[in-house]
């Protein structure tokens, strides 16, 4: 039980040198500075989202591509054809399941 955690410097995530003002923060760099002060066997990663590109989020069901459509009711009164094997859902959306 015997683990030390060392202190972040106040400035470490500043370009300014100013404690507290990362305005100009490059987050690459940033993490880059924090892993230095972490032990050897911890591995820091940096997650950037991905832009709002698509409108549809993937997964995998038994390693198949799976998408889930969702349309809003006023969406789905203009919806021409409708899915028939869409179902309402009672948070007040319609969904349909693609596998590819």
């Amino acid at each position: 039980m015997g683990s030390s955690v060392e202190k972040l410097p106040e400035n470490a995530g500043s370009t300014s040198g100013s404690p507290g003002k990362t305005r100009d923060c490059d987050p690459c760099r940033f993490v880059s500075k924090v892993q230095q002060l972490l032990p050897p066997w911890v591995d820091l990663r940096l997650y950037v989202a991905p832009g709002r590109e698509s409108k549809a989020v993937y997964w995998r069901i038994n390693g198949f591509r799976a998408r889930l459509l969702v349309w809003t009711v006023a969406e789905w009164e203009k919806l021409e054809p409708r899915p028939a094997d869409a179902q309402f859902h009672p948070c007040g959306v319609w969904c349909a399941l693609r596998l590819e």
